[in-house]
């Protein structure tokens, strides 16, 4: 069912549940889910789960030599803290990051990313890149409509993170 077809569906099934605000929301859902699943492809011929290379993502934007522990890396991703020690263990066994040894709690004990990690992603995210450009690319007039969308969306993630923060219903 493409999202002409859910839409109308809805619609006609359940319109208490048709409001702008949810509608939104159910877009942006969907349009994450079919990319996330569109770079899982290319993600999966470099030997990656999404996990992997979001845990990748998220300490390749740190500072060159800047490491983040566990408690860190896990916030800036979406995944259980179960989840991050095997993405970590899959990680460290491609080298992709490093451990450094130190005494004490392992949630403590810094993540690198290693010169290999580094490469690896910097092949990989021209490729992600191009993807996403040609799957998004017509849905705008021009590239600066789509840098005013990303605006516009960054302003409602961060008004949203505000509000889930300080704890509003």
């Amino acid at each position: 069912m493409n999202v002409e077809e859910r839409s109308d569906h809805v619609s006609a099934n359940w319109p208490e549940a048709v409001t702008p605000y949810l509608q939104s929301a159910a877009l942006l859902q969907r349009l994450f889910s079919l990319l996330q699943d569109d770079i899982k492809v290319l993600l999966r011929q470099s030997g990656l789960t999404y996990a992997e290379f979001d845990a990748l993502a998220a300490l390749r934007s740190q500072p060159p030599g800047a490491a983040l522990t566990p408690t860190e890396l896990y916030g800036a991703m979406l995944i259980s803290s179960g989840g991050l020690t095997k993405v970590l263990k899959s990680l460290e066994s491609q080298k992709l990051v490093a451990r450094p040894t130190s005494e004490g709690d392992a949630r403590k004990k810094p993540i690198l990313l290693t010169d290999k990690g580094r490469e690896m992603l910097s092949v990989l995210m021209p490729k992600i890149a191009t993807r996403s450009e040609k799957l998004l690319q017509n849905g705008f007039e021009n590239a600066e409509d789509c840098q005013r969308f990303a605006e516009r969306l960054k302003g409602i993630v961060g008004v949203v993170e505000q509000e889930i923060a300080g704890g509003s219903n």
